[in-house]
């Protein structure tokens, strides 16, 4: 066989790279399959257990309607208080429910949040109301609402995802009932600041400690393991600022409460 040195020297040359390429492209159509599954396993998560919470709301609603039949029809303080018991812990079990469907969602990236234009006044409102209207008397007497909107803001329309923002509001206001049950008076307050738009939500207990603070201020933390007694509702609540690319920041208040700012 003859062949002419100078294509021989250039196929040399060349069967390296040829290698290599094919080695480049072996590794990128496994990274892309490798992607593709984990994609498929998250969406099988995220679809469990948005089956698995729509499972869940129809027995819940029947325990917690049943719940307050009693409380409202019984006679007996000791059935009422256990009718008592169950609402509570059966309304902790619904919220739990929602934030870990939520939670899932915005981890994986497979919800469909869409922005709307909003009236943040009238939105915020409207959260605080519902919240008020489902607490029974004991709760009333226990904790204070205080809602403070700066005239300049009352009529201004905000982009955002309605469903994402109320459940931050709501996981914030459910965090200081939470952790002060002997009662706090809780404020929200919507005002401008340095050209700012300002919604801090705040209370007047018992706050938390400087270590737990500095945690939950860590970036990290929206996707730490959670541990103790403090389990989504804050995480969910920075996720969604992220979401909105909103700054957010946890502190202790002038009156030695806890506090939210999302800027």
């Amino acid at each position: 066989l003859e062949y002419n040195a100078s294509n021989f020297l250039l196929f040399v040359k060349i069967t390296p790279l040829v290698l290599a390429f094919n080695i480049i492209l072996l590794i990128f159509i496994s990274l892309k399959l490798y992607k593709a599954k984990q994609r498929r396993r998250e969406e099988e998560r995220v679809e469990w257990i948005a089956g698995v919470s729509h499972d869940i709301r129809t027995p819940l609603a029947i325990i917690l309607g049943n719940a307050q039949m009693i409380l409202n029809e019984s006679s007996d303080d000791r059935i009422k208080n256990k009718a008592e018991i169950i609402d509570k812990q059966g309304v902790r079990i619904r919220s739990l429910v929602e934030n870990l469907n939520l939670s899932s969602k915005l981890d994986f990236g497979t919800g469909r949040f869409i922005k709307k234009r909003v009236q943040m006044s009238v939105f915020i409102r409207k959260i605080l109301t519902n919240i008020i209207n489902t607490l029974d008397e004991d709760m009333e007497s226990k904790f204070e609402f205080d809602l403070n909107i700066e005239e300049s803001l009352q009529g201004k329309i905000f982009l955002i995802n309605e469903e994402l923002v109320e459940r931050a509001i709501i996981n914030l206001i459910n965090n200081s009932m939470k952790y002060n049950e002997e009662g706090c008076s809780i404020s929200i307050n919507l005002n401008e600041n340095n050209k700012n738009t300002v919604l801090e939500i705040k209370d007047n207990g018992q706050g938390v400690s400087r270590e737990f603070l500095q945690k939950i201020n860590k970036k990290s933390y929206a996707f730490e393991k959670s541990m103790g007694n403090h389990g989504l509702g804050l995480k969910i609540v920075k996720k969604v600022a992220e979401y909105h690319r909103w700054k957010i920041e946890f502190l202790k208040n002038e009156e030695g409460g806890f506090s939210c700012r999302m800027r």
